[in-house]
């Protein structure tokens, strides 16, 4: 019972203090508020400015003459009913109006959903392989082989605008004569370009197309017709040994494999120039067929391959080779990615006149 009676006393004592700590609150907060608004009374409305639709009376001057006449006596009449002024506020009336009532929102209906369409979706067209792509490289008929070339060229063409004529295509012409005399045997004929570009360089594709690029000529002074026909000669063995059907039916099979057409397989003898011991043979046979048809010395024969020697070194072609330059056509590196000049130089000079062909 004891600690009942402990516990009611305590519960007192908390109760008495908490109502004595609100009601002292109460009265700081009160007074605080009296004290603020004696410091900071309320302004007092000004009085209503006259405004432009409120216009003072015009000012009328008394008229002396009529102060001696009595006034009449006045009826007292209803007074006249005054026009509403828009400004005076719209009377009260207890009945609530809505003005513009908004109409009642309708329940929105999802739209039905469209029926499904059935497209019939059409298949991609493969693109036909390429028609070299059937070519039996090994037994190449004569027509299939002009229309090959005729395809290659115009690839060339797209890189590479052709002189169709002047004095370096005829100088060409001349140098190729003492070759097509004696030294073809296909029946396919022959088709000479000088390309306008630049660069030292010739190259040759089946279908018997030989190419001289115009920067060529520089190293070919004026009465050297044996320079140039060294070159001619080079690219129309090519043709002669077959060279780049050989070299496209090593690898034939793979490429077809790894989607590469047949006439793309002929861009990389373009570019990249034949197997070094093609590149010999070649050398090796237009330097005979010189000496042979041409009546040339071996001296003169070798002659271009002093030349370009000089021009690789000049420019400083690592080992005799030059890789495609960046942004340069890739057409022009075919000379520079022979094997080194001065090697071929060295196997021009071992050659005897013992080793020529029978005329």
């Amino acid at each position: 019972m004891v600690k009942y009676g402990v516990a009611i006393v305590v519960g007192c004592l908390y109760i008495t203090c908490a109502s004595w700590l609100v009601r002292s609150e109460g009265r700081a907060h009160r007074d605080f508020l009296a004290k603020w608004e004696q410091e900071n009374p309320e302004p007092k409305p000004e009085p209503p400015r006259a405004t432009v639709s409120d216009p003072l009376p015009a000012f009328k001057p008394r008229d002396e003459t009529k102060r001696a006449v009595p006034l009449p006596s006045v009826a007292h009449t209803a007074p006249e009913p005054k026009a509403p002024d828009d400004r005076q506020s719209p009377p009260v009336s207890s009945e609530v109006v809505v003005q513009n009532p908004k109409p009642a929102r309708m329940p929105v209906q999802p739209p039905a959903p469209e029926p499904l369409q059935v497209v019939a979706v059409k298949p991609v067209p493969v693109p036909p392989r390429e028609w070299a792509d059937s070519l039996d490289l090994t037994h190449l008929k004569r027509d299939d082989e002009v229309r090959l070339g005729h395809d290659l060229h115009l690839r060339v063409k797209a890189q590479i605008p052709a002189l169709d004529e002047g004095d370096f295509l005829k100088q060409v012409e001349i140098a190729s004569r003492p070759f097509l005399a004696k030294g073809v045997h296909s029946d396919v004929p022959y088709t000479f370009s000088v390309l306008d570009s630049d660069a030292v360089n010739a190259f040759s594709h089946p279908g018997n197309y030989v190419y001289v690029c115009r920067g060529l000529f520089d190293l070919i002074a004026e009465g050297e017709e044996y320079v140039l026909e060294f070159v001619v000669g080079h690219e129309v063995a090519h043709l002669e040994l077959r060279h780049a059907i050989k070299l496209i039916q090593r690898g034939n099979a793979r490429a077809k494999e790894q989607g590469i057409g047949t006439l793309r397989q002929f861009d990389f003898p373009l570019v990249m120039a034949y197997p070094d011991e093609q590149e010999y043979e070649a050398d090796a046979w237009a330097f005979r067929k010189m000496i042979s048809f041409a009546d040339r010395s071996p001296h003169e024969a070798r002659t271009f391959m002093k030349r370009f020697k000089n021009h690789a070194d000049r420019l400083k072609f690592p080992n005799g080779h030059k890789e495609p330059e960046p942004g340069s056509i890739p057409l022009e590196n075919h000379f520079r990615a022979h094997p080194p000049a001065w090697k071929r130089l060295e196997r021009l000079t071992t050659l005897s006149l013992a080793s020529k062909p029978a005329r």
